[in-house]
């Protein structure tokens, strides 16, 4: 190439992770030579990169949030965070069904997924006056299973709630979000009814019209 020759083309090398950001006469800085250059000496042209950087995020999977992170081509993706989510213990990071370390090197965008541990809770039974029953252990995200039916002295029982003023019905087939209480309803008991079976088992004229009497009286049927 002879002093006074203007360049025309310019190759375009390739790195992997890299963008290629020209010819300059330095391989650090310098002046950036272009097509058009007009050559007046001798010069070795060094191509200038920069790294690319990709996005990391983080899928926490029902945990708390995660920012993403920026992180160079080939670089490690360094301290890892810790999310947290209730009635669960973190197990760790996870890029499909490998779990990564420290020395997880990053070559595009990637995402990281959670995985969590479901803990075990307790599932306490609030029989309002009826029969006790004993609490259970079981772990979160399972069913609650078949509900026990407690007796209580003149009522009969109408259900589990979740809640304490009977609003909500709970359900066996529901999953456990966590330590929680079930509270048993209940209707009173209809007396009449008893009254009358047990008139029907009299056997003495008197006792039955003394019931018969019993009944007609609007407190009796209160």
């Amino acid at each position: 190439m002879s002093f006074g020759y203007e360049i025309s083309t310019l190759p375009l090398p390739l790195r992997e992770g890299h963008d290629f950001l020209g010819w300059f006469d330095r391989d650090i800085g310098g002046f950036e030579i272009a097509p058009g250059h007009i050559v007046t000496n001798s010069m070795t042209l060094h191509a200038q990169w920069q790294v690319r950087t990709y996005t990391v995020s983080f899928d926490s999977n029902g945990g708390s949030f995660v920012s993403s992170r920026d992180v160079a081509h080939a670089s490690t993706v360094e301290a890892l965070p810790t999310p947290h989510k209730p009635y669960h213990s973190f197990a760790g990071w996870h890029v499909g069904a490998s779990r990564i370390d420290l020395d997880y090197i990053v070559f595009q965008d990637t995402t990281l997924h959670a995985r969590w541990t479901p803990q075990n809770v307790t599932v306490r039974f609030e029989t309002n006056g009826g029969d006790a029953v004993s609490a259970r252990t079981l772990t979160v995200g399972t069913r609650i299973g078949n509900l026990p039916t407690p007796k209580r002295a003149g009522h009969t029982f109408t259900g589990w709630t979740l809640d304490s003023a009977g609003r909500v019905p709970a359900s066996a087939n529901a999953h456990i979000p966590g330590n929680m209480t079930l509270f048993a309803q209940y209707s009173p008991a209809d007396t009449r009814i008893h009254a009358v079976l047990t008139m029907a088992a009299a056997t003495d004229t008197e006792a039955v019209s003394s019931r018969l009497r019993d009944l007609l009286n609007v407190g009796a049927w209160e």
